[in-house]
């Protein structure tokens, strides 16, 4: 087996393993294409080789996200799929170890993937880094919302560079969301365009854009009435999101069900509604791993105002840039990093505990309290935990 970037030539049956292997995702070959047009980048698309057959692909997109309020490089996995006939032999797994190191290489400290099966990408050191939630409302629950203080106009993609800001200032409360470039923002356009969606935006008394909501109208089979279905609301202040689940309410007519997909963990919601009691789904979302600990500490800023130092012990079996003992020193808003595997570590755990840990997915202390690390240097336990506090985390792309 011989793992490489995929030939020029291996193209069509690049597109043939993704149609094989997700054909319940991607029903016609034209949403096929769609996607790998928009989405994956031929550079760095690798593929497992037996001589001249393609047995399997991984696609690795180059991306970029926010960590308290920093922008640092993530390696997005997409398309990992093996042809039937090649299937239980490793190769995915060594597809995954190869483009940990190509990761590595290209600077890339984090990486996102949506897995098809969790426990199996456990194993190579991802795990949960993103929780949503799903809510089927009638379209009464939404009526009182805002105050009629702004208006409404379809968006197009002239209006990208004002959504990106209100993107922007909206994920400031988040950790971890990507950064969206202008191709991403393209591209959303166009499955807008050939899902027959729709994307209004919210804007001020000055027709200041100031949220936005990406929706359908879906008939399901023998109902009379369509459910409106919410992908995506954003928005830069609370006035705006009231105006949007407004908007949602003006659909009343046709739409008596409202379904709100990828609502983020903090959303007040349920504290809004008259009758909260409704059909409301926890949703395990993308996967998250630290790439390179070291690494990824640097980029950060500490946002804790601490001064002090650490000791710790990573495992990773994936990746022996990151097994080992680190001592880690913070100062001046940073981190700095040392791999020396003589000392003794304060805490120790796998890499994707430090990945929760270190990403905000779980705090430190929420860690400790349920044995998933262990802490040496019990003394150490307010300091860790100011370091690396619980924070919501937000993902709504979809590769």
């Amino acid at each position: 087996m011989k793992i490489k970037r995929v030939e020029e030539k291996d193209r069509e049956r690049v597109k043939f393993i993704d149609y094989y292997c997700f054909y319940d995702e991607f029903h016609d070959k034209d949403k096929l294409n769609l996607f790998l047009d928009g989405t994956l980048e031929w550079e760095t698309c690798f593929g497992a080789y037996d001589g001249e057959t393609l047995m399997a692909i991984l696609g690795l997109l180059d991306y970029k996200a926010a960590f308290n309020g920093r922008a640092i490089k993530m390696g997005g996995i997409t398309t990992v799929a093996t042809l039937p006939e090649f299937r239980y032999k490793g190769t995915v797994g060594k597809l995954l170890s190869f483009t940990l190191n190509k990761m590595k290489e290209m600077g890339m400290v984090v990486s996102y993937l949506d897995a098809f099966q969790y426990a199996f990408y456990r194993k190579y050191g991802w795990e949960i880094g993103f929780v949503r939630k799903q809510v089927e409302l009638v379209s009464e629950d939404l009526k009182g919302f805002g105050d009629n203080s702004h208006s409404f106009k379809p968006l197009n993609k002239d209006n990208i560079p004002d959504m990106n800001a209100v993107y922007e200032k909206y994920i400031e409360n988040y950790n971890c969301a990507v950064l969206r470039s202008n191709k991403m923002w393209d591209t959303k356009f166009l499955w807008i365009k050939f899902l027959k969606h729709n994307i209004y935006g919210v804007f001020d008394k000055d027709d200041n854009l100031k949220g936005y909501i990406y929706y359908e109208k879906k008939k399901p089979e023998k109902q009379p009435f369509s459910d409106f279905c919410i992908y995506e609301l954003v928005y830069s202040n609370v006035a705006a999101r009231a105006e949007l689940l407004r908007f949602a309410y003006f659909h009343n007519a046709e739409c008596q069900n409202i379904k709100w997909y990828g609502i983020p963990e903090d959303d007040p919601l349920l504290f809004e509604l008259k009758n909260p009691r409704r059909n409301l789904k926890i949703d395990p979302n993308m996967m998250i791993r630290i790439v390179d600990v070291a690494g990824f500490l640097r980029e950060i800023p500490d946002i804790s105002g601490s001064e002090g130092e650490f000791t710790m012990r990573i495992t990773d079996k994936h990746a022996e840039w990151n097994d080992g003992v680190f001592r880690v020193t913070v100062k001046n808003g940073g981190f700095e990093v040392i791999k020396d595997n003589t000392l003794p570590p304060d805490f120790e755990c796998d890499i994707n505990q430090f990945s929760l840990i270190v990403t905000g997915v779980c705090g430190f202390a929420y860690l400790t309290k349920y044995e998933k690390l262990t802490l040496n240097d019990k003394s150490k336990l307010e300091f860790l935990d100011a370091l690396f506090p619980k924070k919501t985390t937000y993902m709504n792309e979809h590769f």
